[in-house]
């Protein structure tokens, strides 16, 4: 699963939601999705779910997780894991 999250430069998340089809209407075309906009110091990110923590409601991850670059891709670390 993956997830879209708003967080802060230093890892901590402010918000997170699933990545999900893209509703249309009868003509086809994309119905409008609202989400939370980055303000001064926040990003955006898509992150890969890990399996462990699927079926964890959204406010357990955003306490124990924070966000980490991983070379070019962001993700998700528990925190007291050890950077690899």
């Amino acid at each position: 699963m993956q997830l879209i999250v708003l967080y802060r430069e230093d890892g901590r998340i402010v918000a997170l939601s699933r990545v999900g089809p893209t509703a249309r209407d009868e003509a086809g075309v994309p119905t409008p999705r609202s989400g939370a906009e980055p303000g001064d110091g926040q990003r955006v990110a898509i992150v890969e779910l890990e399996p462990a923590w699927r079926d964890r409601p959204f406010a357990e991850i955003q306490r124990h997780c924070t966000v980490v670059h991983d070379g070019d891709r962001v993700r998700l670390r528990e925190r007291g894991e050890q950077a690899p």
